[in-house]
C-alpha cells in the first residue's frame, strides 16, 4: 500500500508542485512554453490574472496590473 505524506493540512487540495499566473491572453501555447501544462514532469497549477494583456503588461507596463497579479496570487 502507498503512504502519501501531505505538506500541509490547512489546503482542501494538493498534488501540484508550484502555481504559474498566466495572462490574460489566447495563443497557442506549444509543448516547452510555459502555459502547457505538459511542459513540466511535475503537476502544476495555473490561475489566470484578469485583465492582463499583453498590451496593457509589455508595452503599455500599466501599474493598475498591480491589484490584479496580487488577488490572483
Amino acid at each position: 500500500m502507498v503512504v502519501y505524506k501531505l505538506k500541509s493540512k490547512s489546503r482542501s487540495w494538493d498534488g501540484e508542485s508550484i502555481g504559474i499566473l498566466i495572462l490574460d491572453a489566447a495563443y497557442p501555447c506549444v509543448p516547452g512554453n510555459v502555459g502547457n501544462a505538459s511542459t513540466f514532469d511535475f503537476p502544476v497549477r495555473y490561475r489566470e490574472v484578469n485583465g492582463a494583456s499583453i498590451e496593457r503588461l509589455l508595452n503599455r507596463m500599466d501599474p493598475g496590473l498591480l491589484e490584479p497579479f496580487i488577488e490572483a496570487a
